[in-house]
């Protein structure tokens, strides 16, 4: 995939999104196909399933597959799917993005792993992504998330020697560094980098970034992608209103709630969000 195949099949709005839980604790995959179905009618780029908001620490292998193999279904070729297959180990992370690839995933993302975080090195997390690059059928994107990782942020540096592998081609960064920093990084390689956070959303979009990974998409998807839409028409100043307006909500309903936050305004805004899965409790 060269570069410009590549851009153009992550570049948009990216709805990472979530599980939705019954009161026992089941999953409601009827709720899951209900809101893939609302989602199609948007103009989101693609999914992002078995990420942070999707509780993927809380499901079971079985489940996890499940839900690739049902949003699979249901999503069409135009859509990029990325599901996410980070595990603590290179070998579990690599066997699972071989079953999500065999079920039919596009992309898989990659969350930094940090059980060991006082042992781990830059050699060692540089030799963990690129094991998993080279055993997996489908390209890698690195999922840079310190405040999901016991604060471990993968540096400008490492990502610039990772993005030389070819099949390593971008990453989603929530982290407090400067996002410019790892466009600029990377800006000569064969990669994309993707706003993770709504924080980051328009000055990535400014500095480069070819999309965004929102959880306000989950629950406002239209809005998310027309702040997109305007920028890349050139219309910088209503981008950029509209962009205060999806901020301001998104403060409002998942701010500081994390991921029963989002699942309440998914409920508030005609999507079925559902309940989170213990230790997390209901917003």
């Amino acid at each position: 995939m060269d570069k410009k195949e590549l851009k153009t099949r992550l570049s948009g709005v990216i709805a990472p999104l979530t599980t939705p839980f019954r009161d026992d604790e089941s999953l409601d995959y009827d709720a899951v196909a209900e809101n893939i179905e609302k989602y199609n009618a948007t103009g989101l780029a693609g999914y992002m399933p078995l990420g942070s908001n999707g509780e993927f620490r809380s499901l079971v292998e079985g489940e996890s597959l499940e839900m690739v193999s049902l949003i699979r279904r249901l999503t069409p070729a135009s859509k990029a799917l990325i599901v996410g297959a980070g595990r603590e180990s290179a070998y579990s992370a690599a066997e699972f993005s071989k079953k999500a690839a065999a079920l039919g995933a596009d992309f898989v993302s990659v969350l930094t792993p940090f059980y060991f975080k006082d042992l781990l090195t830059d050699e060692g997390l540089f030799r963990y992504f690129v094991y998993i690059a080279e055993k997996s059928p489908v390209p890698v994107l690195i999922y840079n998330a310190p405040r999901f990782t016991g604060g471990l942020c993968l540096s400008p540096e490492l990502i610039r020697r990772l993005g030389h592998h070819e099949n390593i081609v971008g990453m989603k960064d929530t982290s407090e560094n400067d996002i410019s920093e790892y466009l600029k990084a990377t800006e000569d390689l064969d990669f994309v980098v993707l706003a993770g956070t709504i924080k980051k959303f328009m000055s990535g979009l400014e500095a480069g970034a070819v999309g965004a990974v929102l959880a306000c998409a989950d629950y406002i998807p239209e809005e998310c992608c027309r702040v997109y839409e305007l920028f890349e028409a050139g219309k910088i100043s209503e981008a950029r209103g509209l962009y205060s307006q999806v901020a301001e909500t998104s403060a409002k309903w998942s701010g500081k709630a994390g991921v029963p936050g989002v699942k309440k305004a998914m409920d508030h805004f005609g999507f079925r969000g559902g309940l989170p899965r213990l230790p997390l409790t209901e917003a």
